[in-house]
């Protein structure tokens, strides 16, 4: 997964798992930017592997999905 630090404008990248872990450990991700800006989160099911979603319009989605690959 691809990211820009906020503090610096740093662009890198690492694996989903690395990014699931980070955020559990207290990290804080987003997607879009101003008011169209939503938090990604972790969702850990029991017995299954960690993923991240958003939420938008009120809703839990998918979207990540939807962004393109680089």
């Amino acid at each position: 997964m691809r990211w820009v630090g906020i503090e610096n404008g740093k662009v890198d990248s690492n694996a989903k798992s690395v990014v699931v872990e980070w955020i559990d450990k207290g990290g804080a991700a987003f997607v879009g930017t101003g008011t169209s800006q939503v938090p990604v989160v972790t969702v850990n099911p029991s017995g299954g592997t960690p993923y991240l979603r958003t939420r938008a319009d009120r809703q839990w989605t998918n979207n990540l999905v939807s962004l393109p690959e680089f």
